[in-house]
């Protein structure tokens, strides 16, 4: 709901109530990824995304995000790694991951996948 509402230190302060009250979910820690991404706290990100992935290795969506954290870090071997992963679990992600990463120009040197 914070976050529809561009209330993101609001989401991240519920979110670390509910991982305290709750067992660990990788959904709570990819919202609280997301949270961190959008107020440009891009270190924080990258960790909640990755404690998401620990909990979750299916997760690509975390994945994804993630790169966009490392991208915006400058992170370029690191983002690719997870858009490799990403691709691997979702093709149609990684060309859309990539499209954006190249609107940052980033040049990750990984082209959207053809027909996706």
């Amino acid at each position: 709901m914070y976050s529809q509402l561009n209330q993101f230190e609001k989401a991240i302060d519920n979110f670390r109530v509910a991982i305290a009250l709750k067992p660990p979910s990788a959904r709570t820690y990819f919202a609280m990824g997301n949270a961190y991404h959008r107020l440009g706290r891009y270190r924080e990100a990258i960790a909640s995304y990755s404690r998401a992935i620990r909990l979750d290795p299916s997760l690509e969506q975390a994945y994804a995000n993630r790169v966009l954290s490392f991208a915006m870090l400058g992170q370029r071997a690191d983002a690719k790694e997870d858009l490799l992963t990403a691709a691997r679990g979702d093709p149609s992600m990684a060309s859309r991951v990539a499209q954006v990463a190249a609107r940052l120009d980033q040049g990750f040197g990984v082209k959207p996948l053809a027909g996706r």
